[in-house]
């Protein structure tokens, strides 16, 4: 479930620019912001960078974000090593 949950995600930052956290909710009954909550440290450079917004009701990329999606998809993924998420975005591994 959880590898649904996350891939419904992903998918939805890597072709729609953005989650609606309410459609997750819908389709998974979950809360997005508890469930995805060690995720949220990670994007914060992403945010500081504003590359991206943390919105009450959904994560939106912006233009410029777009450059770097798959680092900000990095961290809603359980099987990529914790190490590779904190710390310093990795802009040149995925560019």
């Amino acid at each position: 479930r959880d590898d649904k949950i996350r891939r419904h995600v992903i998918t939805e930052i890597m072709c729609n620019s953005q989650v609606i956290k309410g459609d997750v909710r819908e389709k998974f009954d979950i809360d997005f912001d508890t469930y995805f909550a060690e995720a949220f440290p990670r994007l914060e450079p992403f945010i500081c960078d504003g590359l991206l917004t943390l919105e009450a009701d959904r994560l939106v990329i912006h233009d410029a974000g777009r450059l770097v999606v798959r680092n900000i998809a990095m961290a809603f993924d359980a099987y990529l090593p914790q190490d590779l998420t904190q710390g310093k975005p990795l802009y040149s591994r995925t560019v």
